[in-house]
């Protein structure tokens, strides 16, 4: 939902592409860490306790914080190469 309103024609000067590419960024990235080293590393807490087998929602977790993160990296990498003069 957000990269489609940050694709929107109307997203002036690129601010609302910036915001999102840091909340995708911002999300990713401490989804990332939460799941690698909260969840693995130092076990405090898992994605479904109950469940028998942790692993199959870890790496669920863990593939979709990469999936938000990588979102804002390359919205944020689209937003610089239309930024740069082409000489």
């Amino acid at each position: 939902m957000a990269v489609i309103c940050a694709n929107r024609a109307d997203a002036g000067n690129g601010m609302l592409r910036r915001f999102t590419a840091g909340i995708l960024l911002g999300l990713g990235g401490f989804n990332l860490y939460d799941g690698t080293i909260q969840h693995k590393v130092l076990r405090l807490h898992q994605v479904r306790p109950a469940a028998e087998h942790w692993l199959p929602y870890d790496l669920a977790f863990i593939g979709l914080a990469l999936i938000v993160l990588v979102s804002g990296i390359v919205l944020l990498r689209f937003i610089h190469s239309r930024e740069m003069p082409t000489s």
